[in-house]
């Protein structure tokens, strides 16, 4: 096998991976969420934040998109301080604002639902 069928191959392998780890992270948000364990709801939202920090600096670096490295950044800090000073309802809120954001780097990058127009089907 040449090394350029090697590459694509694992190339695919990795995204697929990642894929389905998102795809368990969200469910986990989504459960954590509906139990108002929002301790779990911000872990796991920070474990898709670290699977998806490359994709967003990748975005980010075309420069043409909004910046969402640093929006992560300053939502985590509202997070924190709204933590601290038992803000909970602004805590929550940006814990949701944050998980919208990674929802788009998500879309954004092509880890998430793919939508084409109704007459690119495959059937002729």
């Amino acid at each position: 096998m040449s090394d350029d069928k090697e590459n694509l191959i694992s190339t695919f392998n990795d995204s697929v991976n990642s894929i389905q780890r998102l795809n368990e992270c969200w469910r986990k948000a989504a459960e954590a969420r509906i139990k108002k364990d929002y301790k779990l709801y911000k872990l796991v939202l920070e474990q898709v934040e670290d699977e998806l920090w490359f994709d967003a600096e990748e975005i980010d670096s075309k420069k043409k998109e909004f910046e969402f490295v640093k929006k992560l950044k300053e939502l985590d800090n509202t997070i924190e301080f709204s933590f601290l000073k038992l803000r909970i309802g602004r805590y929550i809120n940006a814990l949701r604002e944050k998980e919208r954001v990674l929802r788009r780097i998500q879309q954004k990058c092509g880890k998430g639902s793919a939508y084409k127009e109704r007459d690119e089907d495959d059937f002729d």
